[in-house]
């Protein structure tokens, strides 16, 4: 995967107005700071997909709710995640691709103290739950463990070869880039 793919563009090529931003850390933040800056709908699947008490619902309803969402917002949206039911559906809409693939040594710290600090203020996330020091240090289902278990995951081969023609394609793959990209476009992390 070193080759540089056709549709990759530099960290301050404009943006597009329907733009898919994948990956671990990092997706939220920014997809927030750009929905804030270019007035776009936010698209935070993790809210979707989780309900409160941690309940889930269906892919079905995911991609429902999701693709719903996309095609309501004219004037453009953000979507933060890559789950697994909504991603050919981001894709074949998007005209815009943020990978953030960040070293797994990083990601581990980044989700650590995200942790710390969510099970320290109580701060809701997913669909109004909270995080708690049980499930963000004691639980298989952790952000912590997930990231353990998908560390050798490629997220390169994953997603390039589902980008279509003339679709921008940014690729950040390091803390130093991703603060570039937010210099570069003028966002503000909130």
């Amino acid at each position: 995967m070193d080759a540089i793919h056709p549709n990759r563009v530099a960290l301050d090529h404009p943006l597009g107005r329907r733009i898919a931003i994948f990956g671990r850390a990092g997706k939220t933040s920014l997809a927030k700071a750009i929905a804030n800056k270019h007035d776009l709908e936010f698209i935070e699947v993790d809210w979707i997909h989780f309900m409160p008490d941690w309940q889930e619902r269906s892919d079905d309803e995911i991609l429902e709710i999701v693709t719903g969402k996309m095609d309501g917002s004219e004037a453009g949206w953000v979507v933060d995640h890559q789950w697994r039911s909504v991603v050919s559906a981001v894709l074949e809409r998007a005209d815009t691709l943020i990978l953030i693939n960040l070293p797994w040594r990083t990601l581990f710290w980044m989700y650590v103290k995200r942790s710390i600090r969510r099970s320290w203020t109580g701060e809701l996330m997913a669909g109004g739950n909270k995080e708690t020091w049980r499930l963000s240090f004691a639980s298989r289902d952790s952000h912590l463990w997930h990231v353990i278990k998908t560390r050798k995951n490629n997220y390169r081969a994953r997603f390039e070869p589902e980008l279509s023609e003339g679709m921008a394609y940014y690729l950040i793959e390091s803390l130093s880039e991703l603060n570039r990209f937010y210099e570069v476009h003028q966002l503000t992390r909130r």
